[in-house]
């Protein structure tokens, strides 16, 4: 990709004015302060079929060394959405298509203890414009913060890349 973040470029008109801009800042975009309540933790069980007792006891999460009950660390990279829901609404926006294109990578720092709040923020690193076929190419890094003790821990980070189509 060879477009230069920060850099003033002409994007069409049917790219989302929240993506334009965070393409030609450069600068990081925070997401709201989202509580990751137990219900969150049972659902994506349900979903993933993962059902260690870490992510439901706190007396067999210390069995490991663990504060408490942990959310599942798949979990959080599946939850941007949530997490950025200005980012992911513009996304979405009438007329667009979206796809994952995949290769994004991420890499955990801290656990997420049920029940705590999380919040995350992205920056737009390279994209690229393909005029002709109306499809705009964006990677962008994002990072998960997780709150405890009024003091914001770096939990998960990584990166990933969206082709948007008009």
């Amino acid at each position: 990709m060879d477009g230069d973040v920060g850099v003033k470029s002409t994007l069409p008109s049917w790219v989302p004015e929240v993506i334009c801009d965070l393409v030609h800042s450069g600068n990081w975009m925070t997401g709201p302060l989202v509580l990751m309540c137990p219900s969150r933790t049972a659902d994506f069980s349900e979903a993933s079929r993962d059902f260690n007792p870490v992510h439901f006891s706190d007396e067999e999460a210390r069995k490991w060394d663990l504060a408490g009950a942990v959310m599942h660390g798949m979990h959080l990279p599946t939850m941007l959405p949530l997490l950025m829901p200005e980012f992911h609404l513009a996304l979405q926006a009438d007329g667009l298509g979206l796809q994952d294109v995949g290769g994004g990578s991420f890499r955990f720092e801290s656990s997420v203890p049920v029940g705590a709040k999380v919040w995350e923020q992205i920056k737009v690193t390279k994209h690229k414009l393909y005029p002709l076929q109306k499809r705009l190419r964006i990677l962008f890094d994002y990072e998960i913060y997780v709150r405890q003790d009024n003091e914001d821990i770096r939990a998960v980070y990584g990166s990933r890349e969206i082709l948007l189509m008009h």
